[in-house]
């Protein structure tokens, strides 16, 4: 059975089916090749440029201040060795499916099932979030031309609970009732009731999903002129943005460049690297591209390096315009020209906005379907998945699918976790994809004028380069062997290491006030988690986790309820601004060990050994550490949605595999 898990896909037979117009070899109907180089580049362009440059960077920029702009260089660089890994592979595989179709021919079939199913977690859950985003966008661009939807209508049930239990504290601690807190009093207030539940859905999210699925329903050629037309607007508001930013922006407000050092702007990695989701989406178009093996690759490349340059000059656009500290907020381009006076432009960011968003979920939403529909061919799905409209040539069984399971979660979820599991299944996808391109044959069987990775001897810079690290983060590796291999546990008694009263603060985000009950620290002690959290004496601690605090003894009953493996997340006040910082125990020090002790020893090893090409082994390492990263809790979530995933591959897809011998076709 261990070989038949493993079966691969020929590259060969792949090419000949192609060509002969069969897809990737199960014959059941082609797609319309209409794409070209400069579509490509416009669909990358439109799947990475969204709420990452409207939104999640001034969260950033917040963190690290002017800084933060090494990290886009950083993250760009990662997510250019994956680039460069996934061009290789479009060139030799052109055919949908993405980076489930390159683990197919080079792991072999479970492998290519795990990559497939944690795929779903970028195109489909991401799209999730980013429908919940859009509609955040298009309610307040609605509130600033005097319309105004029901509260009800707009948002999840968590948070609509959570607005109103904060506002009745505040009110009850003698806050006086705000525009804002109406608001959220009135949402609640005015939901209808379902016996004794209130009623919240997020009906603009699940609105535009319906139309963007009936956009890619209806065909690849409109979905190609929408995405092009959004693209060119969204740049040249990004662009005028930048040039007109220039003139308000002062040299002093760089300086520091780094206020919180580099520890602070790494605090940024999981929003910088969301904010370059995407760019992979297009290999999932390859059957509709004109020249796959020449365009792919182009295409991918291009909308990076344009990407890139674009998000680095509005990093330092922004923390040019206004100082760091102030850019804690969810609209931050639109919030820069408000500072300034210049209240003209924030209408013209809250529509490109909407414009960016949009453009994410089309393209998206056009690349889950297109790996369903593979993984269909491959016999590992229900054939209805491979349908093709015979009109439309589109899978229209497929994209009306993705329709389903994006626009229904929309309307009640929150999005907070989605975005950490959108983050590890593309970082997952990453690693798979550059760690393959070291196991396909040498042999080159491409077109002329496709895409050659070129190889660089790997095995004295890889080495370099664990050294390197072992150096800049020996202190940590050290920490985690006492928690994790000596059971040198961290102290959290007194809660946290801190002794505290209770107290009421008053807090601000943006345009409100409010009043948070909270424990005041009076004294921090040495090695605690506090001290490694960097909290403060006077700070205010107001949540631990999901927990509010309002006393002391809900402190020490929420710090002792949590897990011992799961990550202490504390937000608190600091002078009136909320901030939120988190220390990491049992799993999350044990998924580092992993990385330090066995995962990166390993491949320096046998880069060593077998002189492996560098751009990939890079990708493999890079994206594996930006994985350790990311919160444990999350992590748990992941295994359990692979957990499922295999259930159906060995209840379905392992038995109906085009390449299982009870099917007659022969592995190769």
């Amino acid at each position: 059975m261990s070989s038949s898990l493993f079966r691969k896909k020929s590259i060969d037979k792949i090419l000949r089916d192609a060509a002969a117009g069969a897809g990737d070899g199960h014959g059941s109907g082609s797609l319309k090749k209409i794409l070209t180089v400069r579509d490509l580049t416009f669909m990358g362009i439109a799947a990475v440029v969204g709420a990452g440059i409207f939104s999640t960077i001034g969260t950033a920029a917040f963190n690290g201040g002017p800084g933060i702009s090494l990290l886009f260089v950083l993250t760009a660089v990662t997510c250019g060795f994956s680039a460069l890994c996934y061009a290789e592979f479009a060139s030799r595989v052109p055919i949908a499916g993405s980076a489930y179709t390159y683990a197919y021919v080079t792991f072999g079939e479970l492998i290519a099932w795990i990559i497939g199913w944690a795929l779903i977690l970028e195109y489909a859950i991401g799209n999730i979030v980013v429908a919940i985003s859009w509609s955040s966008y298009f309610n307040n661009l609605l509130e600033a031309t005097g319309i105004h939807l029901p509260g009800w209508l707009t948002v999840d049930p968590v948070t609509a609970e959570t607005a109103y239990q904060s506002t009745q504290l505040a009110i009850r601690s003698g806050t006086p009732v705000d525009g804002k807190m109406q608001y959220f009093l009135d949402t609640w207030n005015n939901a209808p009731l379902i016996g004794d539940a209130h009623l919240f859905i997020n009906l603009p999210a699940f609105i535009i999903v319906g139309l963007i699925t009936w956009l890619t329903y209806v065909g690849i050629r409109e979905s190609k002129k929408s995405a092009n037309m959004m693209v060119i607007f969204k740049v040249a508001v990004i662009i005028f943005f930048i040039i007109l930013g220039f003139f308000y922006t002062k040299p002093s407000n760089w300086s520091p460049f780094l206020p919180n050092g580099f520890e602070g702007v790494l605090k940024g990695v999981s929003a910088v690297f969301y904010a370059y989701i995407g760019f992979d989406a297009i290999s999932t178009t390859a059957e509709e591209c004109k020249n796959p093996q020449r365009d792919l690759p182009r295409g991918m490349i291009y909308s990076l390096i344009i990407c890139t340059v674009l998000y680095i000059l509005v990093a330092l656009t922004l923390t040019g315009m206004v100082h760091y500290s102030e850019l804690n907020v969810n609209d931050p381009l639109a919030y820069v020209f408000e500072r300034i006076g210049q209240t003209w432009m924030e209408n013209i960011m809250s529509i490109s906005a909407v414009v960016a968003t949009t453009s994410v979920l089309l393209v998206f939403q056009l690349g889950q379907p297109r790996i369903w529909m593979s993984m269909s061919r491959d016999g590992l799905l229900p054939k209805a998945f491979a349908k093709v409209h015979p009109k439309y040539q589109t899978p229209w069984f497929a994209t009306i699918v993705t329709g389903v399971i994006v626009a229904v979660p929309s309307l009640f979820m929150q999005s907070s976790r989605m975005t950490d599991l959108t983050s590890i299944g593309t970082l997952f996808a990453f690693v798979l994809v550059s760690g393959g391109v070291l196991l396909l044959p040498r042999l080159d069987n491409r077109e002329k004028g496709g895409f050659r990775l070129p190889y660089i001897n790997g095995r004295f810079i890889v080495l370099a380069l664990a050294v390197l690290f072992y150096w800049l983060l020996a202190q940590r590796i050290g920490n985690a062997i006492d928690y994790k291999i000596l059971n040198k546990k961290i102290e959290t008694t007194p809660p946290l290491g801190i002794t505290g009263i209770e107290t009421t603060t008053m807090v601000s985000e943006k345009d409100s006030a409010y009043m948070r009950y909270g424990v005041e620290i009076q004294q921090i002690a040495a090695g605690s988690v506090a001290e490694k959290l960097k909290l403060q004496q006077k700070d205010v601690i107001i949540s631990v986790n999901d927990s509010n605090i309002i006393d002391p003894q809900s402190l020490e009953t929420a710090v002792k309820s949590l897990p011992d493996e799961e990550s202490i997340v504390v937000t608190y006040a600091r002078e009136g601004e909320v901030k939120s910082d988190q220390v990491a125990r049992g799993m999350q020090e044990s998924l580092f060990l992993v990385f330090a002790l066995l995962l990166l020893p390993l491949i320096t090893i046998l880069t060593f050994w077998k002189k492996y090409s560098l751009i990939p082994i890079l990708g493999v390492l890079f994206c594996s550490y930006l994985l350790i990263e990311i919160p444990a809790v999350s992590w748990m979530w992941f295994f359990v949605w692979m957990a499922l995933g295999l259930l159906i591959y060995f209840l379905y897809g392992y038995h109906r595999s085009k390449l299982s011998p009870r099917n007659n076709i022969e592995t190769p």
